[in-house]
């Protein structure tokens, strides 16, 4: 579940979010693995540019700081992540995200608290209506 609220040029978001893992053709999760976790962010994001919008096509720049924690309800195990990231989104359809994800606490053994992060996400409208017509 994600709500999110603009105010002018300064977005605030949070997600929360369980996950369920499951054995997958054969393999089995280690007894001493946590099959459930549940995750939350909390994003304070700053449109930078444009600095007035004329058009959907226009590329915006913001700069975010996003927490993120994930904690497994089995052994209570947590951790917590800041991460400072700069935002491009094209044509109202493509967002790519550049972030330096550092941990700053965590209980659960990770094989890589802290690094660089490059997410992009391209967002598909009226697919299914082309697909019907084609």
């Amino acid at each position: 579940m994600t709500a999110t609220q603009l105010l002018h040029k300064t977005a605030i978001s949070s997600t929360i979010s369980f996950q369920k893992f499951l054995n997958n053709f054969g393999n089995k999760i280690p007894t001493n693995y946590s099959t459930q976790t549940v995750d939350f962010t909390l994003s304070l994001g700053q449109l930078v540019l444009p600095k007035t919008y004329k058009k959907f096509n226009q590329t915006n720049v913001n700069v975010m700081v996003e927490m993120l924690a994930q904690t497994h309800p089995a052994n209570g195990n947590t951790f917590l992540d800041i991460a400072p990231v700069l935002q491009f989104i094209f044509k109202s359809r493509a967002r790519l995200d550049i972030a330096y994800r550092r941990q700053l606490f965590s209980s659960i053994y990770r094989t890589q608290a802290n690094g660089i992060v490059v997410n992009f996400q391209y967002a598909f409208f009226n697919l299914e209506k082309k697909m019907i017509l084609e």
